[in-house]
């Protein structure tokens, strides 16, 4: 709130307690809570969701599909809306990675495990542009594709 107030927001609001407090209070959108998704947290634990997930809605469930796979390798977790997609194919998923950062700004990047096992770096929405121009890291390519 104070970095939105310096950049002259005037009608910032702050949550007493914070979010994390808020998903405890209210864990149950069906019961009142508004949030959706998960919220980043900055220790081991990386994203936490309410402790009452919230009933999927009809376009969060992939049709004939398991919970926990979407039938093409991507995770999907039951009971959490999943408000985050893959950079790369766009799929719905939220699962942050320590080790799933972008080449360029070492921002984290939300890639499925399916297009992880695909690519050889991560590029950002910032940086899906570059994704082909060069590449930071030489050790995954042979003498011949380097040449």
């Amino acid at each position: 709130s104070c970095m939105l107030t310096k950049r002259g927001v005037e009608d910032v609001s702050q949550l007493e307690g914070g979010i994390h407090r808020y998903m405890d209070a209210f864990p149950d959108v069906d019961k009142g809570s508004l949030w959706r998704g998960k919220n980043f947290v900055f220790d081991n634990r990386v994203a936490v969701s309410t402790s009452a997930p919230p009933k999927p809605s009809p376009s969060d469930i992939l049709p004939d599909v398991a919970a926990g796979d979407d039938g093409a390798g991507h995770a999907t977790e039951e009971g959490n809306t999943v408000v985050g997609k893959c950079v790369e194919c766009h799929v719905k998923y939220d699962v942050l990675s320590g080790n799933r950062i972008c080449a360029l700004c070492r921002d984290l990047v939300l890639v499925c495990p399916r297009c992880a096992t695909l690519l050889r770096e991560y590029h950002c929405n910032a940086h899906q542009g570059l994704k082909h121009a060069f590449f930071s890291f030489l050790d995954d390519f042979t003498v011949e594709e380097l040449e």
